[in-house]
């Protein structure tokens, strides 16, 4: 499903050459589940936002289910991120004035979905999160693993093959962070692909597989 081939990226800061990530070569098949691990600064977000398609290798090749993605424009793009991939951040990034059944929507206006079908496939996402009951509180009245749980929602509404979520847990409590990662484990044996980072090496046995970053290589 997904493949880099000597992938590099790189930056330049004030005339200087910044690699942040450095001859990547990897495969992930459908349907694993791949935590990404690292010390700050080892690459993991970088590579989070090439497999992301929320940015592009400097050099080497990205082919998403066959598609080389180097050269695909913005357009295209866009409909692969709305499409096939759903993002789970950090900080949950929900529109605060918005109830929870209307932030789950939002990626289906974005598709062009109808309205109805918008309501009835939010309502099916949010009950399989558990959260049927909350559809109509804001973020404000939810704990932080409901409004986590409501991003997630959010990222497999669109019915996506691909989960990536950055440190997903990394505000959470203990008991919020079980509750998350146990969703993570149904939504891939449902047959999503996950990829997720994480500082946290609790979470790892979650994976099936773990990718070890350094200096923007991967080491194991």
């Amino acid at each position: 499903m997904i493949e880099l081939r000597g992938v590099n990226k790189f930056y330049h800061l004030n005339s200087k050459k910044f690699i942040a990530l450095n001859n990547i070569n990897l495969n992930i098949l459908q349907g694993e589940f791949v935590a990404v691990t690292g010390f700050s600064g080892s690459g993991k977000s970088t590579l989070l936002s090439i497999l992301g398609c929320l940015d592009k290798p400097s050099e080497g090749q990205y082919l998403l289910s066959g598609q080389e993605i180097n050269n695909v424009d913005d357009y295209l793009l866009s409909k692969i991120r709305n499409h096939k991939i759903g993002f789970v951040f950090q900080s949950f990034h929900l529109i605060q004035g918005y109830d929870a059944l209307r932030n789950v929507e939002l990626p289906m206006v974005y598709a062009g979905i109808p309205a109805n079908l918008r309501k009835q496939r939010a309502i099916l996402a949010l009950k399989a999160v558990g959260l049927e009951q909350r559809m109509k509180h804001k973020p404000s009245e939810l704990s932080g693993g409901q409004q986590q749980r409501v991003a997630i929602a959010r990222a497999i509404v669109n019915r996506p093959d691909i989960i990536i979520a950055d440190e997903p847990t990394g505000s959470l409590d203990d008991s919020a962070t079980e509750e998350i990662m146990h969703l993570f484990r149904q939504l891939h044996h449902s047959g999503k692909t996950i990829i997720f980072v994480t500082h946290n090496m609790a979470l790892l046995s979650y994976a099936s597989r773990v990718i070890r970053l350094e200096q923007g290589q991967i080491i194991n």
